[in-house]
């Protein structure tokens, strides 16, 4: 086969393809054509008015929600961790933290050992009153330990509901 047949075939083909596709594509489109169809529109159902109430007349139901406590902790006023002792001496532990929450506190709010060494402190101490953003001062008076080492307390804050929020409050000495 001479190259000019051969040239001739091959743009014969090219040919034939393209108007292929063009039938193709001519077909595609015509079977894509996408016709809207009318919304279904529906005939509103006549209601019966609601029956009024005097609003004199209703009583709250369900459960007041709560607020979210929170606290900020502003600083240690005594005795920051690390602090040196030596054995058996009486100390007092000051935090000082921030009501950032919008719960008042009051009496039945308890700051309460939980873990590690108590140094001779209570189960729980109660809190003074304080409103959101009032700042208070949680003093414990302690004992630090007759043997020589290092100790840490731990204590938490609770809610009226006895639920425990915020960050653990610790007392680390080392002791010599």
């Amino acid at each position: 086969m001479s190259s000019r047949r051969f040239a001739q075939a091959v743009i014969s083909l090219i040919l034939l393809t393209v108007a292929a596709s063009a039938a193709g594509c001519a077909r595609l489109e015509a079977l894509l054509k996408i016709e809207p169809t009318p919304a279904k529109t529906e005939t509103p159902v006549p209601t019966a008015p609601l029956p009024t109430r005097d609003a004199s007349t209703l009583t709250p139901t369900g459960t007041p929600v709560h607020c979210a406590d929170s606290f900020y902790f502003v600083r240690d006023l005594t005795i920051p961790d690390g602090t040196v002792l030596t054995p058996g001496t009486a100390f007092t532990k000051k935090w000082e933290i921030r009501n950032n929450s919008g719960c008042k506190w009051n009496p039945e709010y308890k700051l309460r050992f939980i873990s590690g060494e108590n140094f001779g402190s209570p189960a729980s101490l109660p809190f003074p009153n304080a409103n959101s953003g009032e700042n208070v001062v949680l003093a414990l008076d302690l004992t630090a330990p007759e043997e020589a080492g290092m100790y840490e307390g731990n204590w938490k804050i609770f809610s009226d509901n006895n639920l425990s929020f915020g960050t653990i409050l610790t007392v680390q000495i080392y002791v010599y």
